[in-house]
Parts: structure tokens; C-alpha cells; sequence
């Protein structure tokens, strides 16, 4: 069952949609020449076939990433093999998404300038990234323990997507070509996204990156441009978000992200929204109900 996701980065909004595998081969060899409002991004995980998109014929095999684009006609093809005694056939993840961002927007964040580049340019097909089949493993086995939409699911099609993004469109981290790049940071995230509903120190995040709190802080504010208080609370207030246009009472969209204390989470929520709880929930609702009359 497909889940949709929504994930804010600054003014950017990401809505990703869970997919599935899909396989085809000669007694099923193409899902036919169509199209989607939203981009649909795959990687194969076994097999080889052909991506037809926008007019041009893309071979694709086993760990290449292909995107489809929003209204751009493609079809996926397997096509007999006439000299191999083994059946044609082609196995691949798909997940579907969409990226809003406002006029005059610029990146600021790690994930906002993966955005940036993506939607500058990408390529429609990248081949050989074997590195993001460990997503589908991880997932496969998460799943079995876990629900569809649990934290540990949306996180990791989020890293998924942004990994996928960023070979599709070459980016490299300005910190990291200039030698930077250091896996505190990562760690970080990682704990952060794991436990963010829960009172994070700075003693214990620092331990489990395996640093000091100082220097905890100062790899944090280079490569992220942004204090890990400041992180937490983003990662927090976009949580809030969620929960508030899914019409939760603003007591308990603080509880669930995180802040227990009413009064603390309305005035970090405005600090971060620039309006209260309650009429972001109230215009986001309205907005809701707008869209759907329009459809």
C-alpha cells in the first residue's frame, strides 16, 4: 500500500509517495507508453530491459537509477534475448515525488542544495549504483518488523531519494571536494531522526557520534550551517507540521514531535512558521478543502 510522505526543508516542501517492486519479462514484457504529474524515480535490482523516455531508448541493468519526469510519456521495456537460453526479465523499485519550492528560493540547508542542484539539471538515467541497493535490503527487513509508514521507513526513503537526487544530478558537497566531509555529521542525523520525540543531550548525542560536545558543534555548524539545537528543532517543527494538517489538537502535534510543553512548542513553532499552530493548522485545513472542492 502506497504511503505519502511530506518532508519540509526551509521554504522547500518534498512529497514522496511509497512505492514497490515491479518486475516484468517476455510473457509481461512493458507497462506501455504513459505518463504522471509527478516525477517517478527507479532503480533496477535485478535483470536488464529498455527506458524509453521523452523519445530517446535507454538501456538500463542491474543497479542503474532511471527517472521519469512529470508529463513526460516513458515506458519500460524487457526485450527477448534470442541468443540466451534464459527468459528476458527486469525487477526494480520505484517511489514517486514531487518538489514545491516558492519564487526566488535559494538553498541553505545540506538537503536544500541537494534540491537545488536536482532541479537546475539531472540526468534521466545513472548507471551503476550499487551503494542504494542496501536501501531496498534494509527496507525489505524493516518491514517485516515494523508498520508501512513508521519512522524508520519514511527516513529511509527520504535518504533514499536524496542519495538517488544527488547522483542524478552530480552533486558533490562543497565541503566534501575540499576534503571536509566527516561522518559526525551523518551520526548526528542519524541519532536525531531515530530520537527526536525524546530529550536529546548534547552529552549523549556528542558520545554516540564518538567526539566532544565542542567539536560536536563546530563540524555541525560547518557543514550544516545551522546549530544542532537548531537541527533538532527543524527536524521537530516539520513533524509538527505533519501532525497539525493531519488535524491533531496542538498540544498533542507538540507531545508527538517532541515538546510536551504547550507554550514552548507554540512559540518555537512561530519562530520556525512564522505563524501560531493554530492558524497554520486552520489555513493549511482550508487550503485542504479548497483543493479538493477544485478537484
Amino acid at each position: 500500500m502506497a504511503h505519502k510522505m511530506i518532508f519540509e526543508f526551509g521554504h522547500a516542501v518534498v512529497t514522496l509517495t511509497s512505492g514497490d517492486l515491479c518486475h516484468y519479462d517476455e510473457e509481461s514484457p512493458t507497462n506501455g507508453l504513459h505518463s504522471h504529474r509527478a516525477y517517478e524515480l527507479s532503480l533496477v535490482v535485478s535483470g536488464s530491459g529498455h527506458f524509453l523516455h521523452g523519445g530517446e531508448d535507454y538501456p538500463i541493468k542491474k543497479n542503474d537509477l532511471f527517472l521519469a519526469s512529470p508529463d513526460v510519456p516513458h515506458e519500460i521495456q524487457v526485450v527477448p534475448d534470442g541468443k540466451s537460453k534464459n527468459k528476458s526479465s527486469l525487477s526494480f523499485y520505484y517511489l514517486s515525488f514531487d518538489i514545491a519550492v516558492p519564487m526566488g528560493w535559494r538553498p541553505d540547508t545540506f538537503e536544500e542544495q541537494i534540491l537545488w542542484k536536482f532541479l537546475e539539471a539531472h540526468t534521466v538515467v545513472v548507471g551503476n549504483q550499487p551503494h542504494l541497493i542496501a536501501y531496498m535490503k534494509f527496507l525489505k527487513k524493516y518491514r517485516e518488523n515494523a508498520e508501512e509508514d513508521s519512522l524508520g521507513v519514511r527516513y529511509s526513503l527520504l535518504a533514499f531519494l536524496l542519495d538517488s537526487l544527488s547522483a542524478l544530478s552530480q552533486f558533490t558537497h562543497p565541503q566534501a571536494v575540499e576534503g571536509y566531509y566527516n561522518h559526525i555529521v551523518d551520526d548526528a542525523i542519524n541519532y536525531i531522526a531515530l530520537h527526536y520525540t525524546e530529550k536529546i543531550s548534547m552529552e549523549t548525542l556528542a558520545e554516540t557520534c564518538s567526539t566532544s560536545i565542542r567539536n560536536l558543534q563546530y563540524v555541525f555548524k560547518k557543514h550544516m550551517n545551522c546549530t544542532v539545537i537548531d537541527y533538532i528543532n527543524r527536524v521537530r517543527m516539520n513533524q509538527a507540521g505533519c501532525y497539525l494538517r493531519m488535524n491533531y489538537k496542538v498540544s498533542e502535534a507538540g507531545a508527538k514531535a517532541g515538546i510536551p510543553d504547550t507554550s514552548q512548542f507554540s512559540r518555537l513553532f512561530k519562530k520556525y512558521y512564522g505563524v501560531s499552530p493554530l492558524k497554520y493548522q486552520k489555513d493549511s485545513l482550508t487550503l485542504l478543502s479548497y483543493t479538493t472542492e477544485l478537484r
